[in-house]
């Protein structure tokens, strides 16, 4: 988990974010008059940052619409203040690429944690829920694959 604090006259919040690609995009986004961090967590929760940084670039303005409090002069505001601000970004991501941030991603990073915390070393963890994700269907829960990752370690 990677936390940006964002500290203003009146206030303090922290925002968390999955990857560092998603806290540098929002700390690109909300350099953007009339971009907040409720917009810039609205458009990040619309697509992936690659994808969002490629609409950017590439102007299409439609995929920036789609997240909830951009019209389309916010969304040309995007593309015409960021097109040259994200480049950077976009090379990074695409010359380091992580692992997709899907929901199959964060269950399994969610699994492993808890394996930790109950006291399975990091190796352990990931071998176990490696072979239950494999074995499971496509949708399973964070409950089912931590039930499943432990019978699996009850056996080692």
């Amino acid at each position: 988990l990677h936390v940006e604090m964002v500290v203003r006259q009146d206030l303090m919040q922290l925002y968390g974010f999955w990857t560092v690609e998603e806290k540098d995009l929002f700390k690109v986004l909300t350099s953007v008059q009339g971009v907040g961090m409720k917009v810039a967590l609205s458009l990040l929760s619309v697509a992936e940052p690659h994808d969002l940084i490629q609409a950017i670039v590439s102007g299409d303005k439609a995929l920036l619409n789609r997240a909830e409090g951009v019209g389309p002069k916010l969304a040309s505001r995007l593309v015409n203040e960021l097109k040259d601000k994200v480049g950077g970004l976009s090379n990074v991501i695409v010359l380091h690429p992580k692992e997709k941030t899907t929901l199959g991603s964060y269950v399994m990073n969610d699994a492993i944690s808890v394996l930790k915390n109950l006291g399975y070393r990091q190796n352990e963890a990931e071998q176990a829920v490696n072979l239950t994700l494999q074995a499971s269907k496509e949708d399973a829960t964070v409950e089912e694959i931590i039930k499943l990752s432990l019978s699996k370690l009850s056996r080692i």
